[in-house]
């Protein structure tokens, strides 16, 4: 299957985590963007739609008191299975899709559901590099600007993988059978903040808004304290609760790792400066480039409209 996109119509805008991508150099440019996952035989079968129909009915309804039971299905579930799922990201956490007619709403959903099957794309590669023609997508231009996000979600996939083995990790050992599940669900988790913050399921309030400038102060802030070698010794937290546990876990996994380092050293040069040192170098690329923007659904008495950040612009009331 080969599905029709327009990469670079306008306003010109690839989301990203916290950051879109804009660029004039294929500003309007046509392309068809094929999805990896389309070309290669059926990852797991039946249990795709069934994954999907768990998942779907789990996060809209919001029943965390069934975690449990969805936990028990995905913990069967492989890398590649995860990879495909990703693939379907935003759709599957929205209630209802956006169609074209929906205008700006639909506008932002096409530029999340681009960053999403590009950056599966990219995982993919990374999981399973041999198939040649893989590669040779993944060289086209369109697909470079994604890079950033790829890297840091393969970066936080492989820390996933040390916390599960580290002896303060029991409650990641407890609550998720495989290394591939926990990085899942902070992907599942980052998504769902994003869909929140820029406005995607409820249009949010102009004063709600932050420039690229406040968005790259706040991730510099965050990335020095997590580095921060404080001498005191924490004691890492075995439980939480079930809903803030899991809505917010791609931050208290990093909270976590934080908390061992304070008391293991090893742990903190072998596993988390390698992860900040990934995540710092997207995340100045993001900062730097001015192909690199955000964007935000806004509502006021007139309707709705986007928001596009500039590097050193101040936003505009409407687009």
């Amino acid at each position: 299957m080969v599905i029709d996109v327009t990469i670079y119509d306008d306003p010109n805008v690839l989301v990203g985590s916290v950051q879109f991508c804009k660029s004039q150099k294929y500003a309007n440019a046509k392309s068809n963007m094929t999805s990896f996952f389309d070309l290669m035989p059926s990852f797991c079968g039946r249990s795709q739609s069934e994954a999907m129909k768990i998942l779907e009915q789990w996060v809209k309804t919001e029943d965390f008191g069934r975690w449990s039971d969805c936990f028990q299905f995905f913990s069967r579930l492989r890398t590649k299975d995860f990879l495909w799922l990703i693939s379907k990201f935003p759709e599957i956490f929205l209630k209802s899709v956006p169609i074209k007619s929906d205008g700006n709403s639909y506008q932002l959903f096409k530029n999340l559901k681009n960053l999403y099957k590009a950056k599966s794309q990219w995982l993919l590669y990374y999981f399973d590099p041999s198939p040649g023609d893989v590669f040779k997508l993944l060289e086209q231009p369109r697909y470079g600007l994604y890079l950033p996000y790829a890297d840091k979600s393969e970066a936080r996939k492989v820390l996933c993988s040390k916390i599960m083995i580290h002896p303060l990790g029991d409650i990641y050992r407890q609550t998720f059978a495989t290394p591939s599940f926990l990085w899942f669900m902070c992907e599942v988790a980052e998504c769902r903040e994003i869909i929140g913050t820029h406005g995607l399921s409820t249009p949010i309030p102009s004063t709600e808004i932050a420039g690229k400038r406040q968005i790259d102060k706040e991730s510099q802030e965050w990335m020095r304290y997590l580095s921060d070698s404080a001498t005191q010794k924490l004691a890492l937290k075995t439980s939480y609760g079930i809903r803030s546990f899991i809505e917010n876990l791609h931050k208290i996994i990093e909270l976590d790792i934080r908390k061992i380092s304070n008391q293991d050293t090893d742990f903190q040069d072998g596993v988390l400066e390698p992860y900040l040192s990934v995540c710092r170098a997207a995340n100045r690329k993001i900062s730097r480039s001015k192909e690199y923007q955000s964007q935000f659904l806004c509502s006021n008495e007139k309707g709705t409209y986007l928001v596009t950040t500039g590097k050193s612009k101040k936003l505009s009331g409407a687009l």
